[in-house]
């Protein structure tokens, strides 16, 4: 899960000028300044696999590009919001399948550890699996009208590449935060 935290509240209007996502799962961003809507980049995370028999394996994802397209600037005051329907028919809490996770950037490439494994010839009998959580970033989710939820960030962003996700699936709806100049 890509998740820390989670609140459903009762239900609040959207700001006025903003209109629902498309698609369950979409996710847009509003800039409470400018007044402006804007769609996050929408990728499909391939899966990555590093098996290192010296060392221990590696399962992760990636997008293709260092930088997402969509960017915000760290001190911009944006609000993200989310088509929520539940899925297949059911009535399911978001936290328990969406969060917002960091990317790491290397080789023109956005890249996320989701879990390794230590064992190995220089693990020196060691045996490990776990779960990455570093890449983790807090979120809550508020309810709003017209099966909308706000995705609320537990402070500020630092600059970098982030993605909301799940789980269940390898689609990623991607921004990067643009640090001051």
């Amino acid at each position: 899960m890509l998740l820390l935290s989670a609140k459903l509240a009762a239900q609040s209007p959207l700001p006025d000028g903003v209109t629902p996502p498309d698609y369950n799962g979409d996710i847009i961003a509003y800039d409470t300044v400018t007044k402006q809507v804007f769609r996050l980049e929408k990728q499909k995370g391939g899966y990555a696999v590093s098996n290192k028999a010296y060392s221990g394996s590696k399962l992760g994802r990636t997008v293709e590009g260092g930088r997402s397209p969509v960017r915000i600037g760290e001190n911009q005051n944006v609000r993200f919001f989310m088509r929520w329907q539940g899925m297949m028919g059911m009535d399911v809490n978001p936290a328990d399948v969406m969060g917002l996770g960091r990317f790491e950037t290397k080789k023109g490439k956005r890249s996320v550890t989701i879990q390794s494994t230590r064992q190995g010839f220089l693990s020196f009998g060691r045996s490990e699996t776990g779960s990455n959580q570093e890449y983790r970033v807090a979120v809550d989710f508020k309810k709003m009208e017209k099966e909308v939820v706000e995705i609320v960030l537990s402070g500020k962003l630092p600059p970098g590449e982030y993605f909301f996700g799940s789980d269940r699936s390898t689609d990623m709806m991607c921004f990067g935060v643009d640090g001051s100049k």
